[in-house]
């Protein structure tokens, strides 16, 4: 309207204005219905989770009982050889927007924890599995969690 002269310079900025102060409201009110939460939250949250499931689960042992994994753990995704992304489960069912893609990940992982060989070894040794690997046919296995 302005380029086609039913405006004029004034009555144009004046609108302009308008628009950009609606819009610094919507915004305004957009962040005090959904606060991001603070890094020191966050950080809180997890220690709280951690300090929760070590007084409920005693995961020190060298074999975690399969129902433990399959009440906490919603997905493992392979993203490479001998790496792997969970997705924990957090009790939230999510909408199928909101499920994130594991190959295509834009946040960082809470917890990144690699299985060499000695873990391996030991862990076969704990459970009495049978030793059929050898350590120059290893390769260690990367594991990122996300929430």
């Amino acid at each position: 309207m302005r380029a086609d002269g039913e405006l004029s310079r004034e009555e144009y900025q004046a609108l302009c204005k308008q628009a950009d102060d609606e819009i610094a409201r919507l915004e305004q009110e957009l962040k005090a219905l959904s606060p991001a939460p603070e890094p020191q939250t966050v950080s809180s949250d997890m220690k709280a989770i951690y300090d929760f499931l070590s007084q409920k689960v005693d995961v020190h042992g060298a074999r975690l009982a399969p129902e433990l994994i399959d009440q906490f753990v919603e997905v493992v995704t392979p993203i490479a050889d001998y790496s792997y992304r969970w997705k924990l489960n957090t009790g939230y069912k999510k909408s199928k927007e909101e499920l994130t893609d594991l190959m295509a990940v834009s946040e960082k992982p809470i917890l990144t924890f690699t299985i060499d060989f000695e873990t391996a070894k030991r862990y076969r040794e704990a459970n009495k599995m049978p030793h059929q690997f050898r350590r120059a046919a290893w390769t260690d296995l990367t594991v990122e969690v996300y929430l």
